[in-house]
């Protein structure tokens, strides 16, 4: 059994990995752009279709490690329409797939992008603003402001099964 998986979401960070070596800490990947709205902005952009064909290969590797029993968490859309997507490319998945899934909503794992300006002074919106458009990619200066856990916008939420 994994009991807690984040199976289904667009995109991939793996670009993030060099930069953690290098000891860039997770407010300033996510201020440049990457970290979890980089994975919120590309589960947005997926099918549900897209998103199940991803999940599903991941599915068969831990199905040939053992796995039987996984509980899949939505997340990554931060809105209700890309949430239920995120839950039916679940339910699809465990209606064809031999893994038994149990899926979890978990609809506050990041504070959405559009609701920033509500909590955080416009002054530091625009201080932040111009890496927060840059992609990780091609901004990876160590030098960019250190935004604060708060300015980052990162929230922490309890799960709750649906």
């Amino acid at each position: 059994m994994d009991a807690h998986t984040h199976l289904i979401f667009g995109g991939w960070r793996q670009n993030e990995l060099a930069l953690k070596l290098r000891g860039v800490p997770y407010l300033d990947i996510l201020a440049q752009g990457g970290g979890i709205l980089s994975t919120v902005r590309a589960t947005r952009a997926a099918s549900q279709e897209e998103l199940a064909d991803k999940a599903r290969l991941a599915l068969d590797e831990m199905l040939a490690l053992g796995t039987t029993t996984c509980e899949a968490k939505s997340g990554y859309g931060l809105d209700t329409e890309t949430e239920l997507r995120q839950l039916r490319a679940i339910r699809a998945l465990d209606q064809t797939h031999p893994i038994d899934l149990v899926p979890t909503f978990l609809g506050a794992h990041a504070l959405p992008e559009a609701y920033k300006p509500y909590f955080f002074p416009a002054s530091r919106m625009a201080r932040d603003s111009s890496a927060v458009k840059t992609p990780v990619s091609q901004n990876t200066s160590q030098n960019s402001a250190s935004p604060s856990a708060a300015a980052a916008g990162i929230i922490s939420s309890h799960s709750r099964r649906i």
